[in-house]
């Protein structure tokens, strides 16, 4: 999530932390029960959405859908306590296969 350290430095750790759960749940609400959502690390999470095709046309298509209805999703402005934030994912959808020759090539 795009500006998650400054609210964190200047808002403290318990309204980063109240930011991540809102996050979650938001990522949560755009994604079946069968896929899976995790935080990785700080404001990283990994969202695994299986079963969207049996033709790498039809699946990217269906991808593009779901990574449109997260970041569209996570762009609403959050209200943590008395403040009010603003944020936007920072992340786009890779196909698995890519991401897997990506750690290859490291």
């Amino acid at each position: 999530m795009d500006k998650f350290k400054v609210l964190n430095d200047t808002l403290g750790h318990h309204v980063g932390d109240q930011f991540l759960i809102e996050v979650a749940a938001r990522i949560k609400f755009c994604v079946r029960d069968v896929d899976t959502v995790a935080r990785i690390g700080g404001d990283e999470f990994v969202v695994l959405v299986g079963g969207l095709g049996v033709s790498i046309d039809e699946s990217s298509q269906k991808a593009a859908l779901v990574a449109e209805k997260l970041r569209s999703s996570l762009a609403v402005p959050y209200q943590i306590g008395n403040h009010r934030y603003h944020s936007s994912p920072s992340g786009k959808p890779v196909p698995i296969g890519e991401f897997a020759a990506s750690l290859k090539a490291r």
